[in-house]
């Protein structure tokens, strides 16, 4: 085939314009795309801030779906969480996360279940690093006895449900009010002392030495030493 040679004019043009048209597109992408990219980010909304879950609502989660080990590892943190308050503090808010805890014979840890020594004792270690003894009639010689009228939080209330012998405590809140590990078939909850069933077994009160030494500062000062 003979090639004219306006055939070959027109096919050095369009080679040209091919050769342009490609070696243009990367200048092109260059310049262009950022500017769409940038665009496109100042569109887009902004990420909302994370917010750090309470300990409370991460407690409720790892319990409800049975996960022990973040159960205690959150319960940790709680007793960790507001570094600035009072042991009386921490040992309520504490004690409060771990309302409706089922009650377990022998109970020691949240994963498992509590009576009502084992609750007191998880409490005051996981709040305020203090170990109690392991069962309610020892830990009714611990500390200083305190009168009905002078309780304060924290305080440790005993009661003798069989007999004379002490056989139940729980963790005074206020107002009347106490927390504890009741019976079988119940849960951690809250009673009031002058409830005519704990009011007839009421026993007698006791403050631990860390918070009776409050006032003077030393239990302060023993809570905080490494």
């Amino acid at each position: 085939m003979r090639m004219t040679p306006r055939f070959l004019l027109c096919w050095l043009a369009a080679c040209v314009l091919v050769i342009v048209s490609v070696g243009a597109r990367p200048a092109q992408a260059s310049t262009v795309w950022p500017v769409v990219s940038d665009l496109g980010r100042s569109l887009q909304p902004p990420e909302p801030e994370y917010t750090k879950p309470s300990p409370l609502a991460l407690f409720a989660h790892a319990w409800l779906t049975g996960a022990s080990m973040a159960v205690v590892e959150t319960v940790d943190a709680l007793s960790k969480e507001a570094p600035q308050a009072s042991p009386r503090e921490l040992l309520i808010d504490l004690a409060d996360a771990l309302t409706d805890i089922r009650y377990r014979r022998g109970g020691r840890d949240p994963s498992t279940g509590f009576d009502c020594s084992g609750f007191v004792r998880y409490v005051f270690e996981h709040s305020i690093g203090l170990l109690l003894p392991s069962s309610s009639a020892a830990q009714y010689q611990t500390g200083e006895k305190i009168a009905r009228s002078n309780l304060r939080r924290g305080d440790l209330v005993f009661f003798h449900i069989h007999g004379k012998r002490i056989s139940h405590v729980g963790i005074y809140v206020a107002d009347g009010r106490f927390i504890h590990a009741p019976s079988a078939g119940k849960r951690v909850r809250t009673d009031r002392l002058d409830d005519a069933y704990w009011a007839r077994r009421y026993a007698g009160a006791r403050r631990v030495e860390m918070l009776a030494q409050l006032d003077t500062g030393n239990g302060l000062a023993a809570l905080r030493a490494p």
